[in-house]
């Protein structure tokens, strides 16, 4: 037995025996003796060179079978001829370990022809002499350098040929198994036009046509960064199944930037580093291959710990070969991948557009949200846009639509902040690798893409779509389609939006008219009426009837206030105007999808003519997330929104006959509303009503120079 250098560590009985009977010394040819030193030491014999090349291999591990030499031996009492077997040991885990040399007497070729002996020969074993053939008459014991010799040269030459011809084909269908190996990894890669299957294919055959423990491909993105890895072997770690690599890729990182294929030995990384389950901080062996596609890296083929310890120069050749086809196979996939998004983004343009024209909606926004969802199978979809100094969620589709709707951002720190100012696309791919990152309260996406809502040259929001984490990150010709179902969905919109300004103006004019005879009739009998009965209140004197009249004059007083407030709603411009009580009723008309109802609006004093402009922003606001905080938490199914102004204090009050308002789990909102009351000397309070609800009462004064 040899170890991996060739040096005999064991020898059984038998070859002890034929040592003692045949004279010779184990020192020399025993353990610690190097075998491969014994057969250098023959000089030119090519029995002894192709012997030292059979263990040589063996020693290698490329001997796939034993192989056998017939070997010449001149000891006494032997048929002159042996077998010399040779294989490959192997250790527990399947690597090479050494070699086993065995010799067996042939007895059916006849005597050798006695020759001079080579060095090499009294190191080799064979089956040990009986006493009864050392006894045999004629026979002498030979020193340990005259036991074996050799036929002539020709005959060993001719020999040493048909050898290396059967090894030689040996090799041959060893190649043209690998051959056959590689081209169904080929023909498995090239059968699937989808992205993800290609990829998982292209790993998997990897691994089995090098015998590697592991493979992993990481695909590059937009930053030629590994973004993800797609594996085979050993259970992955614990993590998203395309989960991103850490930021410090070590090694990996260095691997990227090699323009051609790298072997390494005893490499110092760990296999958690390409998402491997286990504590190891080193591997044997590693095989990196680059794939290429059009000229440009796609990413990077890892082939980790070798099945027979180390991968060989034929190894790099197989990967080489199957990276290039990959490559080819991956192009194709993503020319079928563009055709396929670019086709559902026409589709769902398409329909977008006539739903829009269609005018059959009542939140058309909804409707280009859904639409964007569907062309770029994200998981959730948003309409932003600004309010003062903050970024607001006002409308979410899809995954996290509960936690992400009216989330306040400030716009200061906000990703959206390039969209929303300057008009700039964005893509984001790896949105959880962000310096300012909450892991408490971001939410959990992978990627983000967001472009520009225009009316003309005017940023009126941002369309905002994001996958969440395990699923594969945007690419530029996400945004590309994005910014292009946009802009016909704009268009759409302010088709749909003249349209309706029409039908709107239309409305208006009948409810002029509507509003015209009930201030020219209606108010006027009801107020001489009221008159009427208030004169009758000093010319009765039970007091049973005062009361009552008084009442009924107090009732007559609020009718005709509720119907001014009628008329003014009436009379009212298309979505609002410049005067306080317009935009405070068309906040009241924005929140009617959210809350399912339209809430009860009450003004009382000159509003639009006493309250500064600055403050009566601050009221349409308070108005606004107060009917925002109803129709997301109270489940209402009626609300009064009552403004007035008396002196110089302005009052909003919000009452819902909802469950309460409970223990919030944002308060930023709430904030906003306490701050903006105490910027003009006021205050705010929300309590639950007696009968249930929540009430708030937002009070502020007005600055008089």
């Amino acid at each position: 037995m040899l170890d991996r250098d060739g040096v005999v560590v064991a020898v059984n009985e038998a070859w002890q025996a034929f040592c003692r009977d045949n004279a010779g010394d184990l020192t020399g040819c025993g353990p610690g003796a190097n075998y491969l030193e014994v057969c250098t030491a023959a000089g030119d014999d090519p029995v002894a060179r192709h012997a030292a090349s059979m263990v040589r291999k063996a020693l290698r591990g490329d001997l796939q079978a034993p192989a056998t030499l017939l070997t010449p031996c001149a000891a006494p009492g032997t048929s002159g001829w042996f077998d010399m077997e040779v294989a490959s040991r192997q250790a527990p885990d399947g690597t090479c370990d050494g070699a086993v040399v065995s010799f067996s007497e042939r007895v059916d070729l006849g005597a050798a022809r006695s020759r001079d002996v080579l060095p090499w020969a009294a190191a080799q074993p064979a089956t040990p002499a009986t006493p009864a053939r050392q006894a045999r008459e004629g026979t002498t014991v030979a020193s340990s350098r005259e036991l074996l010799t050799f036929p002539d040269v020709p005959r060993l030459e001719l020999e040493e040929s048909i050898v290396q011809l059967t090894e030689r084909a040996t090799d041959v269908l060893q190649a043209q198994g690998r051959l056959r190996e590689l081209l169904r990894a080929n023909a498995l890669v090239t059968a699937d036009l989808k992205l993800e299957v290609v990829l998982r294919r292209v790993v998997h055959a990897g691994r089995d046509l090098v015998g590697a423990r592991y493979a992993a491909l990481g695909v590059l993105g937009e930053d030629c960064v590994v973004d993800r890895f797609v594996r085979a072997g050993s259970p992955p770690a614990p993590v998203e199944p395309l989960s991103p690599p850490p930021a410090d890729a070590g090694i990996l990182g260095l691997l990227i930037e090699e323009p051609g294929p790298v072997r390494l030995r005893e490499v110092a990384i760990a296999p958690s580093s390409l998402g491997f389950a286990g504590s190891q901080t080193e591997v044997s062996s590693l095989l990196a291959v680059p794939i290429r596609v059009r000229g440009a890296a796609f990413g990077y083929f890892y082939l980790v710990e070798s099945g027979r310890g180390e991968f060989s120069d034929e190894d790099e050749q197989l990967i080489t070969s199957l990276a290039r086809t990959a490559a080819v196979a991956i192009e194709n996939a993503k020319l079928y991948e563009d055709s396929e998004r670019r086709r559902r983004w026409q589709s769902v343009t398409t329909d977008a557009t006539q739903s829009l024209f269609a005018g059959d909606h009542d939140r058309p926004m909804g409707v280009v949200l859904q639409g964007a969802m569907v062309g770029a199978e994200a998981d959730l979809a948003s309409f932003a846009d600004l309010d003062e100094d903050d970024v607001v969620a006002e409308l979410v589709e899809g995954e996290l639509a509960e936690v992400l709707a009216g989330r306040h951002v400030p716009i200061a720190r906000s990703i959206l902040r390039p969209v929303l100012e300057q008009g700039a696309p964005l893509l984001v791919e790896n949105y959880g690798r962000r310096e300012d990152i909450d892991e408490i309260t971001d939410p959990p996406i992978t990627s983000m893409i967001a472009v520009p809502l225009m009316r003309g040259q005017l940023v009126v929001g941002a369309i905002v779509l994001a996958r969440l984490q395990g699923r594969r990150p945007f690419d530029r010709t996400d945004v590309e389609q994005l910014e292009a179902y946009v802009g016909h969905a704009g268009v759409a919109l302010e088709l749909n939006q003249s349209r309706a300004d029409q039908a709107a103006l239309a409305v208006l004019r009948e409810h002029q008219r509507i509003a015209a005879d009930l201030h020219d009739h209606v108010i006027q009998e009801l107020f001489a009426t009221g008159m009427a009965m208030q004169g009758m209140v000093h010319r009765t004197h039970d007091p049973d009837n005062q009361a009552k009249l008084v009442e009924f004059v107090d009732a007559i007083d609020a009718t005709i206030r509720r119907i001014r407030t009628t008329i003014f709603r009436l009379n009212r411009a298309p979505y609002g105007g410049g005067s306080l009580k317009e935009r405070l009723l068309s906040v009241v008309e924005d929140a009617r999808p959210a809350l399912g109802f339209t809430a009860h609006a009450e003004f009382s004093g000159p509003l639009d003519q006493a309250v500064p402009d600055e403050l009566a922003d601050h009221v349409v606001a308070v108005a606004r997330e107060a009917l925002s905080n109803a129709a997301r938490h109270s489940g209402a199914t009626s609300v009064r929104l009552l403004v007035q102004l008396s002196g110089d204090t302005v009052t909003l009050d919000a009452i819902d006959d909802g469950r309460g308002i409970g223990e919030p789990t944002r308060s930023s909102g709430l904030a906003n509303l306490e701050r903006r009351a105490r910027d003009h000397h006021g205050s705010m309070e929300v309590t639950q009503p007696a009968k249930g609800g929540t009430h708030l009462h937002w009070v502020a004064r007005i600055e008089r120079p």
